[in-house]
């Protein structure tokens, strides 16, 4: 073991409880203090050619706890930035407040009858508005493979809807 790994492991086997606690006292969720301390230990595994010498070496690893938990706030600030805008973005789109047809219903039941690939292939298509070269660039297919996958599940769908129709 080389002497600046023998420092690191002494390091958070002297001070990491108190790291630990030091995460703990200033989070919330407190489960996020864990996820805090492995980011310090990372920094200071990949940091070890420079820590101080004992006492500072210490001080350094609360620097660097500190630096942790001030990108964990920034990150945090801009999560919660982020779904806040999402949220007043879905509030001000506008909604259908009515039931679905029953038209509608038999849609979407012989949409999910189609396998989970070719649901997507089709909703890709149909929702999103993709090309078939598109698709086959995002799902890994032949532009040919996703044109006849395509094609089946939209006879499909006219197949299942005209037969719970005439029903």
């Amino acid at each position: 073991m080389n002497p600046n790994q023998q420092d690191v492991e002494s390091l958070f086997r002297d001070h990491g409880t108190a790291i630990l606690r030091y995460f703990a006292r200033r989070v919330d969720p407190v489960e996020d203090a864990a996820d805090l301390m492995s980011d310090v230990m990372l920094a200071a595994w990949r940091r070890r050619d420079t820590i101080p010498p004992q006492p500072q070496n210490v001080l350094w690893l609360y620097g660097v706890a500190r630096n942790v938990l001030a990108n964990h706030r920034r990150g945090t600030r801009r999560r919660t930035a982020a779904t806040q805008h999402l949220a007043d973005q879905l509030h001000s789109a506008p909604t259908n407040t009515q039931a679905p047809s029953d038209e509608i219903l038999d849609v979407r039941a012989a949409i999910r009858s189609l396998s989970e690939p070719d649901r997507e292939i089709l909703t890709l298509s149909a929702w999103e508005g993709l090309t078939s070269a598109e698709i086959a660039a995002i799902v890994g297919l032949p532009p040919s493979t996703v044109r006849a996958r395509l094609a089946r599940s939209r006879a499909a769908i006219r197949s299942l809807t005209a037969t719970e129709t005439t029903a």
